[in-house]
């Protein structure tokens, strides 16, 4: 074996060890959690933040009126988007923990 031989042999073991780092990093970012997926949770902690904040401002009025001498109006629609946000949110996690097959 010539030394041209192992220079050779040399970089073509590096190239092999590179492609092979290569491969691994694939699988890595291809086992992760996607940012569409982190998107969805960090919107679901919003909404439920909101939905939170909503219902403890709803009691603190109620318990500071004594008798329940204060409006209450409720937006439907916006109900409906943050509980659908939530719930699109918990549901992705639930599927994530326990449903998908890896």
């Amino acid at each position: 074996m010539t030394p041209a031989d192992r220079t050779e042999t040399g970089s073509a073991g590096r190239a092999g060890s590179s492609a092979a780092e290569a491969r691994t990093s694939t699988r890595t970012r291809s086992g992760s959690t996607p940012i569409a997926v982190w998107v969805v949770y960090v919107l679901g902690i919003v909404a439920a933040t909101v939905l939170a904040a909503s219902l403890l401002f709803v009691v603190v009025a109620y318990a500071t009126t004594g008798s329940g001498g204060f409006g209450l109006d409720v937006s439907v629609p916006a109900l409906v988007v943050w509980l659908g946000i939530v719930i699109a949110a918990g549901g992705t996690w639930v599927w994530r923990r326990f449903g998908a097959a890896r």
